[in-house]
This record gives structure tokens, sequence and C-alpha cells, in this order.
């Protein structure tokens, strides 16, 4: 799977107006970084979009605007590669990596994980849900 598929999952959790193609290529792009800098399996990016796609359900009908959306996404690449990689990077190199200061970061964990109601273990049929609507997306792309 590739980081562009990844995007193009997280901007079908978005409402339309905001899946705009410069959203797709800066989040292409933040998850080209992220995972590159990981070395992150399939596994973790699948585990991220689970959490990422649970925190978004969950905020249902409060206003997430793409930037929320685009925050929370990296977000849920540092948590999925703790619980799953036990990848132990300072929020220092973290911010850095994504351009942006530690206390953004920390910031954006704390209303992430309070969306989650500070659950981060995401259950089989969630990750196996979310890895369908991948190989469907990767399927879409081939034909189109």
């Amino acid at each position: 799977m590739s980081a562009s598929e990844a995007a193009t999952f997280i901007l079908h959790l978005l409402r339309p107006v905001e899946a705009t193609q410069e959203r797709l290529e800066t989040l292409t792009a933040l998850l080209e970084r992220l995972t590159t800098f990981l070395e992150a399996s399939e596994a973790v990016v699948v585990y991220a979009l689970g959490l990422l796609r649970r925190a978004l359900t969950r905020a249902g009908r409060r206003h997430l605007d793409g930037a929320d959306v685009e925050a929370f996404a990296i977000v849920a690449i540092v948590v999925a590669s703790g619980m799953l990689e036990d990848a132990t990077f300072s929020k220092r190199d973290w911010a850095a990596l994504v351009r942006r200061s530690p206390a953004r970061l920390v910031v954006w964990e704390a209303r992430f994980l309070a969306l989650l109601g500070f659950e981060t273990l995401i259950s089989r049929q969630e990750f196996e849900k979310v890895r369908r609507r991948l190989k469907a997306l990767e399927r879409l792309e081939v034909v189109g």
C-alpha cells in the first residue's frame, strides 16, 4: 500500500467540499515522509487509519476541517507506531519531521486522544475493515 492510497482513504472520510487535489497531495507528502522515516509496515498505516476513522466517526457533527484531519493523520501514525512497533521518538523528532512545533503536536495528540476516548486499541474486525477498503481503493486506482 502506498502513501497515495492511504491519503485517498483519508479523503474518503472528509466531506466532499474538503476533499481537494491539493489536500490529497499534502496528505500524500506527509504520509510519505512519516512512513519513510519510520520504515513503517503496512500494519502501522492500517492501524493508524483505523484510529483516524474511529476518531472522525466519533467527532460526528462537530466541525472538523481538512487541516484538523491532516493533523489527526499525523498523530494517528505517531500513536500506531508506538502501539505496534514501539517506536519511541521524541516529540521534537516528530515535530521536525512534520515541520510543526512540539507544542502543536502535543495539542493535536490531546485532541485526537480525547476524540478516541483515550482508547487506542482497535479490534481485528476494525483492522480488517480498513484493510478491505484500502484494497478496494487500490483496485479502483488500477482500473481508473
